[in-house]
């Protein structure tokens, strides 16, 4: 499992996932299927109107590719994730 966690709106998670893809792709694992997210924060606690509240961790299962299972969906073209950190993790 690979995750990042993104703060600020959902319409702006694009940079989170492909951090986490290029973390993923550089640590030598592939993405097994699509990603989750858990919602910490969003318009249930901060309210609909502060979407920069929001807080959401994003995560993809990952496989090491010399690992093949029965139920994986290994893809050679997949790419592996990393560890990411957002401008707001280096403050």
């Amino acid at each position: 499992m690979a995750e990042i966690l993104h703060t600020g709106p959902y319409s702006r998670e694009e940079p989170a996932l492909k951090r986490l893809g290029e973390f993923i792709q550089e640590q030598g694992y592939v993405i097994l299927g699509g990603h989750e997210e858990e919602y910490i924060v969003g318009p249930t606690q901060s309210g609909k109107g502060e979407p920069e509240k929001y807080v959401t961790i994003i995560r993809y299962r990952v496989q090491r590719p010399d690992k093949k299972s029965a139920d994986s969906r290994f893809r050679p073209d997949m790419v592996p994730l990393q560890s990411v950190r957002t401008e707001r993790d280096r403050a």
